[in-house]
């Protein structure tokens, strides 16, 4: 482009160059366009030559962007694929849209039937907010990375029966493939990569099975290089952009006392501020000697020796009193500590203390050697360590621990213990025992492609801890209802809130056959990598024959739409020429009456 641009009017040239290699350096770009002007205004060939000669002359050595010649920086292979923008902006948007907008349509009452599930979907194990069902449908194309979120979780089981077999089949392949995506863990990469192959090439083979048009998307095809991505950098939940988003308000708030003159300077500023106070606050240690010397204007020494433990220091009882508790300035710097004082808080019921033999675990198993004489509460919930709230009959991920009781496996909740005047129970507030009964998560639903859970006859007394080496219950799960199987309909209402407060308007609900007939919702975003290890493995399609049929049905399509339209062409010649007599007819005798007349 540069050769190019040493030549008179070639300004459109290089845009069209610029364009059709879509490399576009802008720090090159300011050079381009002072060769451009350089002869802007001169008049004849030889004084434009010679004023485009000059400028060329006082270019620099380097005119392109500094990034691009830094060694070992690939720019293609170093940006990593935003899982925010080509999977929830992108693939979950458009399939979202097309679902409401023309697989459903204007058909009011799959309408309501979507919108009613959704605000019946119960979201208990995905940290997430109840669903809006009327929000999420009626402006489905105006939407945000956060609902889209949800909507990924949750679209199989709420429009099973609303779209094609292809559509559905579509939906369930990306289910498969986010709970890869959002997990923040790999302990086998190779093995993790290859998966992700595999289920990322289902998922487009599954999209080019219901329509080829969906390859004419460029997230398409940038979906491809995600596993390169992952093997680089890590899982891709780190270097999604979705946290960054949220920095906007804070870089607007970071704006609003600077003079407009050098905003970038003065958010700067108070960004560095934040994080020395943050460091101060969060017991960070800090060489009192180096600073004495630097605020008396002498030169800060740099080598290792200058530096003795004696040396660091941190801030004094009287600054970390401050973050002590939760407040506006810890909810500001980040150090808000609320979810870490829930860990493993449980809230008891309103039922006395009794012996062992008179809970539910009791009925089950022996009383604990040191507990014949306990006496025990119960509890209607508890928090686990990464902050998910575990109730009476919620489903959780349980692994082997000192009980000795299997490998990873799903289980339901039916008791919490404390023992009275335990540490537990007096102190920390944590449960000693939570009773717990297994589930078996081998069957698949052939609706759902995911395990279906039926609750067995085996039940373990799991102590309760938070250490990672002891804790046994890992995670909660959501469990959908299994309404493919029951055909559940719309039936019973709920009361609307407002402003937290009940008000006399209610909203319909899906009435569930068989509650206790549920599914392993394995497009769970939260605790992905507990979730994984029960997904069920994607059926291998073959690719030559996908694509072959999806064109070979795209072409037939377009000769059945040709052939109507010539059809139609055909069916309004023939109704002109057959009202083309009358019209001469009738012209004939206007004709006469006048020349009567």
């Amino acid at each position: 482009m540069l050769n190019k641009a040493k030549t008179l009017d070639t300004k459109t040239k290089v845009g069209d160059m610029r364009t059709e290699s879509g490399v576009k350096d802008t720090h090159q770009l300011f050079f381009l366009e002072t060769l451009f002007a350089s002869y802007k205004g001169k008049r004849g060939k030889e004084k434009k030559q010679a004023a485009l000669d000059e400028a060329v002359h006082s270019l620099p050595e380097f005119i392109t962007n500094p990034l691009l010649r830094i060694r070992g920086l690939d720019p293609n292979r170093g940006t990593p694929v935003e899982i925010l923008h080509v999977v929830l902006l992108g693939f979950v948007k458009y399939l979202w849209r097309d679902l409401v907008q023309n697989q459903i349509g204007k058909n009011d009452d799959k309408r309501k039937l979507l919108e009613t599930r959704l605000y019946s979907f119960d979201v208990s194990g995905l940290g997430i907010s109840p669903l809006a069902g009327h929000t999420l449908v009626q402006y489905s194309g105006s939407l945000t990375g956060r609902d889209f979120r949800a909507i990924a979780q949750v679209t199989p089981f709420v429009a099973y029966d609303l779209v094609s077999k292809d559509c559905l089949e579509t939906w369930l392949a990306l289910s498969k493939l986010i709970l890869l995506i959002w997990q923040p863990e790999i302990e086998d990469i190779d093995a993790h990569c290859a998966l992700l192959d595999t289920e990322i090439k289902n998922s487009l083979l599954c999209a080019g099975r219901w329509t080829i048009y969906w390859y004419n998307k460029p997230k398409f095809h940038i979906f491809l290089h995600l596993t390169e991505h992952v093997r680089h950098f890590g899982p891709a939940i780190l270097f999604a952009t979705e946290a960054f988003e949220s920095f906007n308000a804070i870089i607007r708030a970071k704006s609003v006392h600077s003079n407009r003159h050098a905003p970038s300077r003065d958010i700067a500023k108070a960004f560095a501020q934040g994080n020395r106070v943050r460091h101060l606050l969060s017991g960070g240690l800090f060489d009192i000697r180096r600073m004495l010397l630097q605020t008396e204007g002498s030169t800060p020494v740099q080598t290792s020796e200058t530096s003795q433990a004696k040396d660091w220091k941190t801030a004094g009882t009287g600054a970390m009193s401050l973050v002590q508790t939760p407040n506006t300035a810890t909810s500001y710097l980040g150090l808000d500590n609320r979810a870490i004082i829930k860990q493993g808080l449980c809230l008891r019921d309103k039922q006395p203390a009794r012996l062992f033999v008179h809970t539910a675990a009791g009925a089950i198993f022996e009383s604990p050697a040191t507990h014949h004489t306990t006496l025990f509460q119960t509890a209607n919930e508890f928090h686990l360590q990464n902050g998910d709230r575990c109730t009476i009959g919620q489903f959780v991920i349980a692994r082997q621990g000192p009980e000795g009781f299997g490998a990873t496996t799903p289980a339901r909740i039916e008791e919490i213990l404390q023992v009275k005047g335990s540490e537990g129970a007096e102190m920390t507030g944590f449960p000693d025992f939570v009773l717990l009964r297994l589930a078996d998560a081998s069957a698949a639903s052939t609706t759902y492609h995911m395990p279906h859970l039926k609750l067995t006859s085996q039940w373990r007394l799991v102590k309760f801890a938070l250490t990672r080496a002891q804790k046994t219950i890992l995670c909660t799960v959501n469990t959908p209802h299994n309404c493919a199987d029951h055909a559940c309909g719309i039936g019973g209402s709920r009361p609307i809130y407002q402003e937290r407060e009940m008000t006399n308007s209610t909203r319909s609900v899906v009435s569930h056959i068989d509650p206790y007939d549920v599914m392993l919702n394995t497009a769970q975003m939260r605790d992905a990598l507990h979730v994984q290890k029960f997904r069920m493995p994607a059926e291998i399609l073959d690719e030559q024959a996908v694509i072959t049929a999806s064109v070979a049905r795209e072409i037939d399509l377009r000769k059945a739409a040709k052939q109507a339209k010539q059809s139609e062409k055909t069916a309004q010649g023939k109704s002109r020429r057959v009202l083309q007599p009358q019209r001469k007819v009738l012209v004939l005798v206007v004709h006469l009456e006048v020349k009567q007349r």
